[in-house]
């Protein structure tokens, strides 16, 4: 297949939020592409495979670009209804963002955003799944002047729990994380903590302890541990 353009001119997949271009597949294998522009978050659709797409949609408008902007994660439910959640700088500080959830219903359109935690935060790096009952998994980055951590949300019947903290670290630490579901609806996660990358398991809404993947220390180097994690078919 030849390289299709999607969209194309300035501005586009901006490089200081960390954001990129998103695709998602629904049940009758349409691929949706889901991608940031200056304050807005952008959906477009295809019907044949990728070769041609259709006009984007504006799924929400902020008020803030960059590295402020929004940085999101999506995922399709079995209704192929699509859900974002995405962070954005909300207050007078780069300190002081929102976690809000969206919905695009199917047939319908977008919705509008929710609130996640009525709270602003330094937040970063949100990473959804989806079980078979259509729950909502979040995995997201938390920050205060004191600490950090990788902290976990579950959405059930359309209400979000509270947060689980799964991991703590120093505040410097902008460590980013990811999260898998697989078909006997456990719950994978994996993240980064100082120079190394830790992964945990979920089963029967218990979170086992955190198992050590391995030191990425390179020499004197450090860096941010951009995390990513998926299950096969046999679940493994």
């Amino acid at each position: 297949m030849a390289l299709v353009d999607i969209i194309s001119g300035t501005g586009y997949l901006v490089a200081p939020s960390g954001v990129e271009a998103k695709f998602i597949r629904d049940s009758g294998g349409n691929i949706w592409c889901l991608y940031v522009v200056g304050t807005s978050l952008y959906c477009q659709k295809s019907t044949d495979g990728g070769a041609t797409w259709g006009a984007p949609e504006t799924a929400v408008t902020e008020s803030y670009s960059g590295s402020n902007g929004i940085e999101f994660d999506v995922a399709v439910d079995s209704l192929d209804n699509i859900h974002v959640v995405y962070r954005v700088r909300t207050g007078t500080s780069s300190s002081k963002n929102s976690l809000y959830h969206l919905i695009r219903t199917d047939g319908v359109g977008w919705g509008v955003k929710s609130d996640i935690l009525g709270v602003q935060a330094y937040y970063k790096y949100p990473k959804i799944a989806i079980d078979s009952v259509d729950d909502i998994h979040c995995v997201y980055h938390y920050g205060t002047l004191g600490s950090a951590s990788t902290r976990y949300l579950k959405r059930t019947a359309g209400v979000w729990g509270s947060a689980t903290t799964l991991a703590g670290y120093p505040k410097t630490q902008y460590n980013s994380q990811d999260i898998c579901v697989d078909s006997f609806d456990n719950i994978h996660a994996v993240y980064g903590k100082s120079d190394y990358l830790y992964y945990r398991l979920c089963t029967g809404g218990v979170w086992q302890a955190e198992e050590l993947i391995g030191n990425l220390a390179f020499g004197s180097y450090t860096w941010t541990l951009v995390a990513s994690i998926l299950v096969d078919s046999s679940s493994g």
